[in-house]
């Protein structure tokens, strides 16, 4: 017997939704990433390899249930100037558009003032991170939170605000006599500029809890400007410790970004003050201590977060969060080289230690 043709219609159309829905269940998610530097550069990169390890431990992962696309401000060393750093952002937006992804990931403040902020209330659910200023500071820029604990757009995220606290308290133990200190910053990039701005607002505020007192900023803008610092401050005798606050998109003798190594490389070799970082992650570099942010673990809260959002959830509906986990890293080559004996409960407590300057290899410790 004929089965009537709407039955069979109907039976075809059945068929088809399930296929669609089928094909549309299995297809990947796709997440733009955005990073403010060049691939495998930065804070970064650190936090994206955190990201991606974790998302594939909750089952995301990359190929299978997720296409990660990736854009690279490049202005580490690249693109530097702020002119240049803008058209990169307008570049890195185009090609959202063009991929039109499930969902953005942005990595440092590069990318989250000239890509997050002009996504702020679009149709695209974004994740930051890496931002190292407080996050009310850009929204004064643009409005994209309500407040931390209820953003209510489509932003959310992890900063990386330093515990600069914590880590002059370190520094305090590590050197009892140091009494005053100097920080020198890059006018590179605006960003730079809110941290030490930020920096000094919350010790003047709150100057009893930094047994360290901040004698003076300095901000330069050249390498050539910032050894002539280094110099002055190592003959100033109301100076006992030099704080360089960050030394990304210094300017070599060619109007070029100069990799941080050699900033690094020629401190470790002239700077006798002791000095400190607020990221952990530059002590194996060389700089003496931090009691700084743990990168990958940073990712894996952001990964957290991007799960949310690919489960169904509203970014606005998700606190923004400041890192949760915290470490002391201790390089003992660079606390040789000074002359420091760091106390044994400094030892104890250090997660990570570091017999090595990486980017003075030829240093060796005694006993090595």
């Amino acid at each position: 017997m004929k089965r009537p043709f709407f039955m069979i219609l109907a039976g075809v159309f059945f068929v088809f939704i399930t296929y669609v829905s089928t094909a549309f269940a299995s297809s990947p998610k796709k997440i733009f990433c955005v990073q403010s530097y060049e691939e495998g550069v930065g804070c970064g990169a650190r936090i994206e390899a955190g990201m991606v390890k974790t998302l594939k431990d909750l089952g995301y992962e990359e190929g299978k249930d997720i296409d990660l696309f990736h854009f690279y401000m490049e202005t580490r060393h690249k693109y530097i100037k702020l002119e240049e750093v803008r058209l990169r952002g307008e570049l890195a937006l185009k090609e959202i558009e063009r991929v039109d992804p499930d969902l953005v990931v942005i990595f440092d403040d590069n990318a989250c003032e000239h890509v997050m902020l002009p996504l702020a209330k679009s149709k695209y659910p974004i994740v930051f991170s890496g931002m190292n200023v407080r996050p009310e500071y850009y929204d004064n820029m643009t409005d994209f939170m309500v407040t931390r604990e209820h953003p209510s757009y489509n932003i959310t995220g992890v900063t990386e605000e330093a515990p600069y606290e914590a880590t002059i308290k370190l520094v305090k133990e590590i050197v009892p006599a140091a009494k005053k200190m100097a920080t020198i910053s890059s006018t590179g990039a605006r960003f730079l500029l809110l941290m030490a701005k930020d920096f000094e607002e919350k010790i003047s505020a709150h100057p009893e809890d930094y047994p360290i007192e901040l004698k003076k900023i300095e901000y330069i803008r050249t390498f050539k400007d910032y050894k002539s610092l280094i110099e002055k401050f190592e003959k100033a005798s109301d100076i006992d410790i030099i704080f360089n606050f960050v030394l990304t998109t210094l300017e070599d003798d060619n109007g070029k970004g100069l990799p941080v190594k050699d900033a690094l490389r020629w401190m470790v070799k002239n700077q006798k003050k002791p000095g400190f970082t607020w990221l952990a992650d530059w002590v194996p570099m060389g700089y003496l201590c931090s009691a700084g942010i743990d990168l990958p673990k940073c990712g894996s809260q952001v990964a957290q977060k991007v799960v949310h959002v690919l489960n169904g959830k509203k970014p606005g509906d998700i606190p923004i969060e400041t890192p949760k986990d915290l470490y002391i890293a201790l390089n003992l080559a660079r606390a040789e080289q000074l002359g420091i004996n760091i106390p044994v409960h400094i030892l104890e407590a250090a997660e990570k230690t570091y017999r090595t300057m990486s980017v003075y290899p030829e240093y060796k410790m005694a006993g090595d």
